[in-house]
């Protein structure tokens, strides 16, 4: 991490991307092999999302919320592997500051609206268990649709306030990122004023999408594990 401290603010206007750098001669290995990754998700996500919206019978909630997350998944490999096939290819790793920032925005927003529809799909199937006979009426394609936009403006709020917090930080000359692509840590590794306050506040608008959606799983699944082992068995009714 960087230590030295100036009186001014100090401009970085490009990052040059270490990545696969320390490994030239798989360079061309690695760009085949990352080249499939895309194609591969690409093709399987939109498959899945042809054929939630053709089948009829797919048109549930659980079926909306997996169409999101795939979409989701699918603009997050658009987000990060074009960049880096660029990279391989290139003799200049450089991206630029607002490329980078873009890259980051875009990443933990889609990140965050993969985190939070997947809280939604535990609420879906605890309802689905709990009040079958209301399902229909607590589950509504309106609600789905809410939920899912809820999570799309609550992914775009908390990403912005990290771009924020992370590029108003001052960083040192020293520009090389050794990484592949925008990460948080190794962006603030640069920067010669990322206090303590500073790191809470990531820390806690990470742990607001992870640790609340994983809590929220966490007891949707006890609960719905409580409903089931409540169910009287076959044998017990006979």
């Amino acid at each position: 991490m960087c230590t030295r401290r100036r009186d001014s603010h100090t401009t970085v206007s490009t990052f040059l991307l270490w990545g696969f750098s320390s490994f030239p001669d798989l360079q061309d290995l690695s760009f085949v092999m990352i080249f499939f990754c895309p194609v591969t998700i690409l093709v399987a996500n939109v498959s899945i999302m042809v054929a939630i919206k053709l089948s009829h019978n797919l048109h549930t909630p659980t079926y909306v919320f997996l169409c999101g997350l795939s979409f989701s998944e699918t603009c997050t490999a658009v987000v990060i592997i074009p960049h880096m096939l660029v990279d391989l290819l290139s003799e200049s790793k450089a991206i630029s500051l607002p490329e980078r920032a873009t890259q980051m925005f875009f990443f933990f927003g889609l990140g965050a609206n993969t985190c939070l529809p997947l809280a939604a799909v535990s609420y879906d199937h605890y309802t689905a268990v709990h009040n079958p006979l209301h399902y229909t009426i607590l589950m509504t394609q309106k609600i789905c649709f809410q939920l899912i936009t809820a999570s799309c403006v609550t992914g775009i709020v908390v990403s912005l306030c990290i771009v924020l917090v992370v590029f108003n930080l001052s960083f040192c000359d020293s520009s090389t990122v050794k990484h592949f692509f925008c990460d948080v840590t190794s962006v603030v590794s640069l920067a010669w004023d990322y206090t303590f306050l500073q790191k809470m506040v990531l820390l806690a608008f990470s742990a607001f999408v992870l640790v609340e959606s994983f809590i929220f799983i966490m007891i949707s699944c006890v609960f719905i594990g409580s409903i089931v082992m409540s169910m009287p068995s076959a044998q017990g009714e006979v």
